[in-house]
């Protein structure tokens, strides 16, 4: 429900219509905390090509998990953002930059890069990994920029709209022999943007190995987020935004007394104020200060609730 906490009435009411029916805020129940929503957002490639080349460090970055192939999964040193961008509510001045289409914040695991070569290709580290804590993924796969493309990374523009970009250009994938652009060749990129928002970019793909690596971000084991696809040939010109959805309402119920409509605050702003339906009364006796006296709804004809206004289609 999108940080709206609240229910529908179980008796004769449209599920279209949000109402505090109880003094407990009330939410959807998901099996894991998820801080960040996805949506799709225009395409808008930044061009690489005067970025910055990323220096891999043959494994003396990585706090753990070094696989002795420098390059191939390697991490870079930290580097400097140029504005401070909070992830998942900790704020961070630099990152690293992961060979195998990762960024990584405060983490500097490594692993390697296949699981079992197939085809289809598979790969380790999978989402949800303790080792993977505050670390994103464009595409998680193999990536070798040892045997062609680059990895590239600037920091741009004025405050308050500063971003980081890191772009995979043309980079295959391990393979032995080694493969070539016309086998294996992908083009992704990452967009940190000052706000706290980020965005992930794919051009086009080719695709040797038939693998499908993961897209998503993780803070914690149980904060974390996959990305839905089909292949990563069906994302070229495409982008997905990532962002913290902005609180629709929130109701404090500390009013002194309640009386017709809107009369019950939404602190977050002026729109979608609530309005007390039936025998609910504000109250003094709440578990902390006030609170709201509704009582239980055991009728179908009886509707004691808080009429937020909101529709559940429409507005959220």
């Amino acid at each position: 429900m999108r940080h709206l906490k609240a229910a529908s009435h179980q008796y004769g009411v449209s599920w279209q219509r949000i109402l505090l029916v109880c003094c407990l805020w009330l939410c959807a129940c998901t099996a894991q905390a998820v801080t960040y929503s996805s949506a799709a957002t225009a395409f808008a490639w930044i061009d690489p090509s005067t970025h910055t080349n990323v220096t891999w460090t043959s494994g003396a970055s990585c706090s753990a998990g070094y696989a002795s192939a420098p390059v191939d999964d390697d991490i870079s040193v930290q580097i400097p953002l140029g504005f401070t961008f909070n992830y998942g509510g900790v704020n961070y001045t630099t990152v690293q930059i992961m060979s195998n289409g990762r960024l990584q914040f405060g983490n500097g695991y490594c692993g390697f890069g296949t699981q079992a070569v197939g085809p289809p290709r598979t790969y380790p580290l999978p989402y949800p990994d303790a080792n993977l804590l505050n670390t994103m993924k464009v595409y998680a796969a193999d990536f070798d920029s040892g045997a062609g493309g680059t990895v590239r990374y600037a920091a741009l523009g004025t405050a308050p709209n500063r971003t980081f970009v890191v772009t995979w250009t043309n980079v295959p994938e391990w393979n032995s022999p080694a493969w070539n652009c016309t086998q294996s060749c992908f083009n992704l990129q990452v967009i940190l943007k000052e706000n706290g928002d980020f965005v992930y970019q794919y051009g086009s793909s080719v695709n040797a190995s038939n693998g499908k690596a993961q897209i998503g971000w993780e803070l914690t084991t149980t904060d974390y987020s996959l990305y839905a696809f089909t292949s990563i040939g069906t994302l070229a010109n495409t982008a997905v935004r990532f962002f913290i959805p902005a609180t629709l309402a929130e109701y404090r119920l500390d009013e002194s007394a309640w009386s017709g409509a809107n009369s019950v605050v939404n602190t977050t702003n002026a729109s979608f104020y609530g309005t007390p339906s039936g025998a609910v009364a504000s109250t003094a006796a709440g578990y902390i200060c006030r609170g709201a006296s509704i009582p239980l709804n055991t009728t179908k004809g009886t509707v004691d609730a808080i009429d937020t206004g909101i529709n559940a289609y429409s507005n959220m």
